[in-house]
């Protein structure tokens, strides 16, 4: 974790080192420590007290390394943001982000420009640098002294990079010159075809890498005559990235393919799981592969990983009544709840979210997929992707494996998906057996998804009045940028565009959730329910939490699609 102590300790804390025996340092010592930064402003001040407390106390390391954080702050001007070479626990999330908005490379490369000074440093001061990160550099050319971090594997948030990145800052660009710079002409030129597999794995880590690092969703290859082009989908918009060789792109197909377990045809569509190591993380990426004799689509859907992601409720950005209905529904203990929206529209997120709260509540879970999206040890889970390739005598779906769950001894089933008649039977034969269970659909709006139950799915009226414990129905709409927005004189926000979104004035997603809690024994009764956040009020209450445009709002209230320019 990358400078423990400075979260908690934002000012040196003297108090503890009243005792003053066993000496571990020496003024001449402690002056030579921090002989190189400039303590002008801080250590002046400070100065007097530290010739009084250098003493032997367990933490007076911490508080020395807090002390050399903040002079290099200070010397440096890195006082937060995207300019901060020096991050904390407090700070790491705008730290992650702003990975996406600076130029950075590999250790490796860096070295050709920049020459490694930390070896001149003394025994204790490389102590204190490796604990907090830090590495310091000097221009091999200019003879100027920069300061980056090591080691970035190791922050808090854990999926940044299988390499160690030192970054040099680059303010006032737009996020994808800024994060490639120069480089990107490097990694996607499309003269420099090569089979070399060395250039392969250089050129596959570095899209994967480039593509979490991003918060891409999606990653798409395309294939035509021509050329093969890259993009990714980040925050529900395509961002092209550049061309790449044709030979790259079917070396990258072949490998693709192989490491979902599927044989590789120039014919065939093909469907699987792909599991990527990255940053000491193990990240599932869904496959989909659409091949004709010239051309061929692939995308890779990042859909989780073991402990990718830290699913939790409160900070999914609902509204408080959002929130309030959602920790309602839990509390039944049996019945059905459906998670509804589009393909993308964080349904297993949520689902997810709520389930982790049950856990924690000592209910077992028992979750059925296809395939597994995020590895919980919390749950008993099932992945049905496992027994994809198996032949018609060993089938197994999601009503055969409801009917085994059944025999578990479980309180809480979630059936990944209802999108058959044979599944959806199975869904009300184990809520009426006294689980409560949860499942997702394809549809746009709760009254929608009744609609759906009855007409494709053949589940009767009675049973829905039964058992229908509540419906959320979501999508995801960009939010604005909390570092530009400004006041619209109507109670939100307006976009305005700056260097941290790239001047589209929206970075990240909110959920705009329609949520029905119905009362017992009157399941799909829209008229008289016992909670209803509609997605009206839900629109309007993200408007005024400042996350979305009046616009946006409008369009949505209205049925409207939501563009973007």
């Amino acid at each position: 974790m990358l400078s423990k102590f400075s979260a908690k300790l934002k000012k040196p804390d003297f108090k503890f080192l009243k005792n003053k025996k066993n000496f571990e340092f020496n003024k001449e010592s402690f002056q030579n420590l921090f002989k190189d930064f400039d303590y002008k402003t801080y250590f002046d001040k400070y100065k007097n007290k530290f010739y009084e407390i250098m003493g032997n106390e367990s933490d007076n390391s911490n508080h020395l390394a807090t002390m050399i954080e903040n002079m290099i702050q200070t010397r440096y001007n890195l006082k937060g943001g995207f300019s901060d070479l020096i991050a904390n626990e407090a700070k790491y999330e705008s730290f992650v982000r702003s990975l996406g908005y600076e130029y950075f490379d590999s250790y490796t490369e860096l070295l050709k420009k920049y020459k490694d000074t930390s070896s001149f440093l003394d025994d204790k001061k490389q102590e204190l640098c490796a604990n907090m990160y830090i590495i310091t550099l000097e221009d091999i050319k200019n003879k100027n002294k920069v300061l980056g971090i090591r080691d970035v594997v190791n922050l808090d948030f854990d999926v940044l990079s299988k390499f160690y990145f030192t970054k040099i800052v680059v303010l006032g660009e737009g996020v994808l010159s800024s994060v490639f710079g120069e480089d990107r002409e490097i990694i996607f030129n499309s003269n420099a075809d090569t089979e070399n597999d060395e250039e392969i794995n250089k050129y596959f880590d570095k899209m994967m890498g480039q593509a979490i690092l991003l918060g891409a969703s999606d990653i798409h290859i395309q294939k035509t005559s021509r050329y093969a082009s890259l993009w990714f989908r980040i925050d529900g918009i395509k961002v092209d990235m550049g061309t790449m060789p044709i030979t790259i792109a079917k070396t990258l197909k072949r490998r693709l393919v192989t490491m979902a377990d599927q044989e590789d045809s120039d014919y065939e569509s093909i469907n699987g799981v792909i599991n990527y190591d990255y940053a000491k993380k193990n990240i599932k990426f869904r496959l989909g592969l659409i091949n004709s004799k010239l051309n061929f689509s692939l995308v890779m859907r990042m859909i989780g990983g073991k402990g990718v992601v830290s699913h939790n409720l409160s900070g999914l950005n609902y509204p408080e009544e959002t929130i309030r209905i959602l920790n309602n529904l839990t509390k039944y203990a049996n019945g059905m709840i459906l998670i509804t929206g589009q393909v993308g529209s964080g349904k297993t997120h949520l689902m997810y979210a709520l389930l982790q709260q049950l856990a924690r509540q000592q209910q077992y879970v028992i979750t059925i997929e296809d395939p597994v999206e995020y590895v919980d040890e919390s749950f008993f889970q099932i992945d049905l992707s496992e027994f994809a390739s198996a032949s018609e005598e060993f089938k197994y779906g999601y009503p055969e494996a409801v009917v085994d769950i059944l025999r578990q001894d479980s309180n809480i089933i979630l059936i990944g998906e209802t999108r058959e008649p044979q599944t959806a039977a199975q869904l009300v034969n184990a809520s009426n057996l006294g689980q409560l269970v949860f499942s997702t659909m394809h549809t746009n709006s709760a009254p929608a998804t009744v609609s759906r139950m009855t007409s494709s799915l053949g589940i009767n009226e009675g049973d829905i009045i039964d058992n229908l414990r509540g419906i959320v129905s979501q999508r995801l709409v960009r939010k604005l940028c909390k570092f530009c927005s400004v006041p619209d004189n109507n109670g939100g926000y307006k976009k305005v565009g700056c260097d941290e979104c790239s001047n589209t004035g929206f970075k990240g997603r909110v959920p705009i959730a329609e949520v029905v809690r119905f009362k017992l024994g009157q399941g799909g009764d829209f008229e008289n329910p016992a909670e209803y956040m509609t997605v009206e009020k839900a629109a309007m209450a993200q408007y005024h939490a400042g996350f979305i445009t009046l616009e946006d709002a409008t369009a949505i209230i209205r049925g409207e699609e939501v563009w973007y320019d």
